[in-house]
């Protein structure tokens, strides 16, 4: 295997391992932002160091641009090109005519990382609901 060999395989792996890398970040996003939202609602006394400007009108329109955003972002990574007429000319360098390779170089460590998170979730319902327990009598409080 010669140098060039060499250097078009690194450019190949190093764009779907990046194409992961961002599309991971903004899968996070697209479910964090919701929970910003979610959580302003369900614990509205906790002390929070920062807010979101504009009340709760400012917190849903951030909450929705920025998840519209993230979602949007995720999808134009995991597709490249989607919506134009050759999708195929937007794939990474080295994955020329190799959608299938990408869609897969993405669709499986993605879905991998998503069961896993589920599987850490799903034991922590008892903490979660010891927490909502402990949280109920300071909401009284006030």
């Amino acid at each position: 295997m010669g140098r060039l060999d060499t250097a078009f395989l690194a450019a190949k792996y190093f764009s779907a391992t990046l194409g992961l890398v961002i599309s991971m970040v903004t899968f996070t996003y697209v479910l964090i932002f919701p929970a910003v939202i979610r959580l302003r609602y369900k614990y509205p006394e906790v002390p929070r160091p920062y807010r979101i400007p504009g009340g709760t009108l400012g917190l849903w329109t951030a909450g929705i641009v920025t998840t519209a955003w993230a979602a949007f972002t995720t999808i134009a990574v995991f597709y490249p090109g989607l919506g134009t007429s050759d999708p195929d000319s937007s794939l990474p360098s080295g994955l020329a005519g190799e959608r299938l390779q990408y869609t897969l170089s993405q669709a499986v460590p993605l879905s991998v990382m998503v069961l896993t998170g589920l599987g850490f979730f799903a034991p922590g319902r008892r903490t979660r609901q010891r927490v909502d327990i402990v949280m109920a009598p300071l909401a009284e409080e006030d």
